[in-house]
């Protein structure tokens, strides 16, 4: 059921903060959960075809989520699902730029995680990266622990990359006197940019031919770990229903909100290998599907919407999509047609949004816009004051002046950051802010060197 499966989530989480020691400092910006049934609806979400993929994390300036595939058609569901919730939790507790191979290998050892009353097994074997270590091909070590992307990744170098993270990951976190080298060696990768190999053979003591010795042995003794972790209460969790309308827009207004105007793509739990940059006229194919695919998203939810004439959750929806993909002058007609005005949060911010949106397109209009943009935003603040995507969009839209931001201003933007340290949008205004402010040991500590 779904009050089960909520309870399941919250046990995980627990179990994470045992595991790692980490919890965070401040009430933060939850992570919004998805779970859908087919292959096309995970598609509307990532904005294009999402191929091998069963899931993805994306923290952005406009939303923060995980959507997770869970039905016949995926591995099994809690399995994805506890991946992409491993990436929100890495990153809302530490916000630290890790190396990608153990930003995965971490998710992969803890995406099977499994409860037997009050105990938790951390450690299991993810059945496909299991067959990827046996029967695939590998990557030279070097080659993984030093690359800083997996963009340009495809087919099984995707996969190896994946089932070797997890392994690496697995042995050094299988034994106390390796963990604290993968300590020592993580805080010199953040702090004094250690990525390069010699940094990793320094660290461990093991050469590239020494660590393959280590790993194949290791990997035929596999340890699982078990962890005391008392069950969630089910009888905590409120379910309450969604309009009806939200089997139409949902989906579609999640990828809206993901590409809000001024964030950069979605940073994504398992991305699908881009196309090789094309050097001619022609831009890459992923890159013309992506536009294809939210036009055609943007054609649609503009088609539903007029069915669903006063509804508050169609008409957000749609002006979300025009905010992002369309015509913002639209999104505001969208908005104007339902009776929410000052009794909804969203619908304050998504007001400020459309004119911050059309600023962006008309210099001459700086001057009308921003302002009223900053009143919709100051009236979303007072309906919700953890609402991150509020409060940075108000810090935007001083910052699209071109002036030296104030004190206040930067206090609304530290604030923004506190609350979603995982968009890293904020996170990196917040650190050139604060270095011009001449804050350089909290600018540091944001950018963990």
């Amino acid at each position: 059921s779904l009050r089960s499966y909520t309870a399941k989530l919250e046990s995980y989480h627990a179990l994470l903060e045992l595991a790692t020691g980490l919890r965070a400092r401040t009430k933060g910006a939850p992570a919004t959960i998805y779970l859908v049934a087919r292959k096309e609806q995970l598609k509307t979400a990532f904005g294009r075809d999402p191929k091998n993929i069963g899931g993805f994390y994306s923290a952005t300036a406009g939303a923060t989520a995980a959507i997770s595939g869970r039905g016949d058609d995926w591995q099994p569901s809690e399995e994805i699902l506890f991946h992409e919730y491993a990436h929100h939790f890495m990153f809302r507790y530490s916000a630290l730029p890790y190396p990608p191979w153990y930003v995965e290998g971490f998710a992969e050892y803890v995406g099977t995680a499994e409860f037997k009353n009050d105990m938790a097994v951390l450690g299991g074997i993810p059945l496909s990266r299991a067959v990827s270590l046996v029967y695939g091909s590998s990557i030279p070590w070097k080659t993984l622990v030093t690359a800083r992307s997996l963009v340009g990744m495809k087919g099984e170098a995707m996969g190896a990359f994946y089932a070797q993270s997890w392994l690496l990951t697995h042995y050094l976190l299988s034994d106390d006197a390796r963990t604290e080298k993968l300590q020592k060696y993580l805080r010199a990768y953040v702090v004094e940019g250690k990525s390069d190999w010699p940094a990793f053979v320094e660290a461990f003591g093991l050469d590239e031919k020494a660590l393959q010795a280590e790993i194949k042995q290791y990997q035929s003794r596999v340890i699982k770990r078990g962890i005391a972790a008392p069950p969630a209460k089910s009888d905590t969790i409120t379910i309450e229903a969604m309009p009806a309308s939200a089997d139409q827009f949902l989906l579609p207004k999640l990828r809206a909100d993901l590409q809000a105007p001024g964030v950069i793509e979605p940073v994504e739990a398992e991305p699908e290998a881009e196309a090789g940059e094309n050097k001619d006229t022609k831009p890459p194919a992923s890159a013309v599907e992506k536009v294809s695919q939210d036009q055609l998203m943007l054609a649609r939810v503009r088609q539903k919407a007029a069915e669903y004439p006063g509804d508050a959750f169609a008409a957000k929806a749609l002006a979300s999509t025009e905010i992002s993909f369309g015509d913002p002058n639209a999104g505001i007609a969208a908005l104007d047609a339902v009776a929410l005005n000052a009794r909804d949060a969203e619908w304050q911010y998504l007001a400020g949004l459309a004119r911050l949106a059309l600023a962006r397109k008309d210099d001459a209009k700086l001057e009308t816009l921003l302002p009223e943009a900053r009143r919709f935003f100051g009236a979303s603040f007072k309906l919700d004051p953890d609402r991150y995507e509020t409060l940075y969009a108000y810090y935007q839209s001083y910052e699209m002046e071109g002036e030296r931001i104030t004190p206040s201003i930067l206090d609304v933007l530290l604030r923004a950051h506190a609350l979603a340290p995982q968009v890293w949008d904020i996170s990196g205004d917040a650190a050139v802010q604060l270095l011009n402010a001449g804050r350089g040991r909290e600018a540091a500590l944001i950018l963990g060197v």
